[in-house]
Order: C-alpha cells, then sequence, then structure tokens
C-alpha cells in the first residue's frame, strides 16, 4: 500500500474468542454442546496446540497499536498460554460445571482437517514494546464466555447502532 501512499498497519492474532461466536469454532462448539447435552466432537487427536486470546484483549490491542503503532508495521498479537484442545476441552468442562453443575460428557474425536498444523510459534514482541499484554487468562475469558452464553447481563450488547 506504500506505492498509493495508504498507512495500512498490518495485525495478525492468534485465536480470538469471546460472546457470540460461531460454533464452528472450537469453544463455541464446546459450550453449546455441554448446553444442548450433545456429545463434544475434538477433530483429531486433541493434541494440537494453539493460543486463544480474549476478545477484550484484543480490542486493546486493536487501540494501542492504533495510538503508538507505526504505518506499514506488522503486529502478532497473543497470548502466551498455550493449550492442547484436549486441555481446552477439559478447561471448558471444568468451567462449566462449576457454573452450572457437573455432568459426564461424552467426547468424540473425529478425522482431523487436512493439513492442520500442530502448532503455531508467534513472536509478539512488537507489540509488548508498545506497551500491551494480554490481561485476561484463559481460564477466565472462558469463565465470562460460559456466563454469556447463560444470557447473562454481563454479555455486551452491540457496539454500533
Amino acid at each position: 500500500m506504500k506505492s498509493y501512499h495508504v498507512p495500512v498497519t498490518v495485525i495478525r492474532s492468534n485465536n480470538v474468542y469471546g460472546y457470540n461466536q460461531y460454533e464452528e469454532k472450537l469453544i463455541p462448539m464446546v459450550i453449546s454442546s455441554l448446553s444442548n447435552d450433545k456429545a463434544v466432537t475434538i477433530q483429531g487427536d486433541g493434541h494440537n496446540k494453539r493460543r486463544y486470546l480474549f476478545i477484550d484483549d484484543f480490542t486493546e490491542a486493536v487501540l494501542t497499536i492504533w495510538k503508538k503503532g507505526e504505518a506499514y508495521e506488522i503486529y502478532n498479537v497473543g497470548s502466551e498460554d498455550e493449550k492442547s484442545n484436549n486441555e481446552i476441552v477439559e478447561m471448558i468442562i471444568d468451567v462449566w460445571g462449576e457454573q452450572n453443575g457437573k455432568k459426564d460428557v461424552n467426547i468424540t474425536y473425529v478425522k482431523d482437517r487436512e493439513f492442520n498444523d500442530e502448532r503455531y510459534e508467534v513472536d509478539f514482541e512488537k507489540v509488548r514494546r508498545l506497551g500491551w499484554v494480554a490481561k485476561v487468562g484463559l481460564r477466565e475469558g472462558l469463565s465470562r464466555v460460559v456466563r454469556g452464553h447463560r444470557g447473562s447481563t454481563e454479555v455486551p450488547g452491540p457496539l454500533l447502532k
């Protein structure tokens, strides 16, 4: 975009999660399965590792980059908290149980997507130099999302009308 003199900044994030996500993603799919008493489905053997970033932290990162970042730069944004899909599912089941009562959960493993990476290594140093770090831990973020799924008033409304 330099050739057109448009000051573009690129933000690449790892897995952002939060309220009202489509159920095709792991976290909302697990929560939906739990709320509907269905089996939880995990692709592959569940050992793939991912880092998850709560939407509030992502929003803060975007604002930080907007205020302090430089045009024509690329910023990687994410959390240092890496977990396997199995660990994420177990954590969601645990958080669900704390808020809604424990339940027996059937976990089903299905064929993994073709060319699914086992893990990603991302360097967040550039955004850290701007003073940003993720503040909401994974367990706390999952707790907020589970509470929100139950229709809590804590879930933010539409940002734009």
